[in-house]
């Protein structure tokens, strides 16, 4: 990341390594100023690895004003209903001033992060019993060939 070498990392070589880390969500350098603490316009060691946090973590970015979301947010319903968009998140700034006229079928159906959460979580734990119904079932189903198999053999 540091191409010049000297210990830090300055926009040209932030911008230069998100797009060789095919870091698109990261939309502006915007992020660099979010992140640059000390505010002397470079990255040191402890400002970039707080980047290599964000981008391990999957941490969104808001879709309208680009910055690094660090708390709630929330997520377009519709994106994640259809397999082909990609997801789109709002902080709650933008939501509550409502700059943004993201829309489905002229819908705007957005959940915080917490209640995505919690849904994801129950349709998770239903397909697990679903799973468990099913192989229980399944097992039945075996046991009973089993069984028909003896009594026609006796």
């Amino acid at each position: 990341m540091d191409t010049d070498g000297d210990g830090k990392i300055n926009q040209r070589e932030f911008m230069e390594f998100m797009k060789a880390e095919g870091r698109d969500q990261m939309p502006s350098p915007g992020i660099l100023n979010q992140l640059d603490l000390d505010r002397d316009g470079f990255l040191d060691f402890f400002e970039v690895m707080t980047l290599y946090y964000i981008m391990k973590s999957g941490r969104p970015f808001c879709r309208h004003c680009e910055r690094f979301i660090a708390s709630t947010y929330l997520t377009c319903v519709g994106c994640l209903e259809d397999p082909n968009s990609q997801s789109f998140h709002l902080c709650l700034g933008c939501y509550g001033s409502q700059v943004c006229d993201h829309t489905h079928n002229d819908m705007s159906y957005f959940l915080d992060n917490y209640s995505l959460l919690e849904v994801m979580t129950k349709l998770y734990d239903e397909e697990q019993r679903w799973q468990a119904a099913l192989g229980a079932l399944n097992a039945a189903i075996n046991v009973s060939a089993v069984g028909s198999s003896l009594c026609s053999i006796l």
